[in-house]
């Protein structure tokens, strides 16, 4: 690599490391990340999936101006299209022209994607080389990706997927601590419920809440009865 890409990627690390040191909530900082991949590798627009473990899919979670409508509403499979690739196989893709005649492109109608012709995908991976997503970046007209160019992606990519796996962790740790607080809960109110409807709606109420639930119906089986039997003992919303 010589001195002007060296500048180059040590100039977009920095940034990425400060933007890592802001207190910016994840969204935005996504995006900020995704604006940084785009310039980096000098292109007119950038995606980042990131791995859902819930849906094994993975998700649009932040795009450039102008995309940015796109987030959570795109998913793909692990092997699906140029990004599912990616993540599949751990290992960046560059496309220098006519991205749309790849055998891995998927055309997706919302991205308008067969307007790209080249494309650039590395995968954003956490310890282990855990897989935590994928940043997508395209141009319109045919461009030449230089090994200096992935180089900065691939940079940012790395300090970048450790932060976000971290994020993923800390997240289901609240969740499995939020789910132990409720499970201490409901066999608290569970001491009155057996002959008191109001310690049954706190059950229900006590498990929407933990869950996030729209809905949760508690149903009682009358002794000496079948699953056909099962009748409504109290509901929350």
């Amino acid at each position: 690599m010589g001195t002007r890409a060296s500048a180059v990627e040590a100039d977009a690390l920095r940034e990425v490391i400060a933007l890592l040191n802001l207190p910016l909530e994840r969204a935005r900082l996504l995006r900020e990340v995704a604006a940084l991949c785009g310039r980096a590798a000098g292109c007119e627009h950038a995606l980042i999936y990131l791995w859902d473990e819930d849906e094994q899919a993975l998700v649009a979670r932040a795009a450039t101006e102008g995309f940015q409508h796109l987030e959570g509403e795109l998913a793909l499979g692990l092997g699906e299209g140029v990004a599912g690739w990616c993540a599949l196989h751990r290992e960046p893709v560059l496309i220098a022209d006519r991205a749309p005649r790849d055998p891995r492109f998927r055309f997706v109608p919302a991205i308008d994607e067969d307007r790209f012709q080249s494309m650039l995908t590395c995968p954003l991976l956490g310890r282990a080389g855990a897989l935590v997503g994928v940043v997508i970046m395209r141009t319109q007209a045919p461009h030449e990706f230089s090994r200096a160019d992935l180089e900065v992606v691939q940079g940012i990519c790395a300090l970048v997927g450790g932060s976000v796996q971290n994020w993923a962790e800390h997240a289901r740790t609240a969740q499995r601590l939020q789910l132990l607080e409720a499970a201490q809960r409901i066999g608290a109110a569970a001491a009155g419920a057996a002959t008191s409807r109001q310690g049954a709606t706190a059950i229900a109420r006590i498990a929407a809440e933990a869950l996030g639930a729209d809905l949760v119906v508690l149903l009682e089986a009358p002794p000496g009865t079948h699953r056909r039997g099962l009748a409504v003992r109290a509901f929350a919303q």
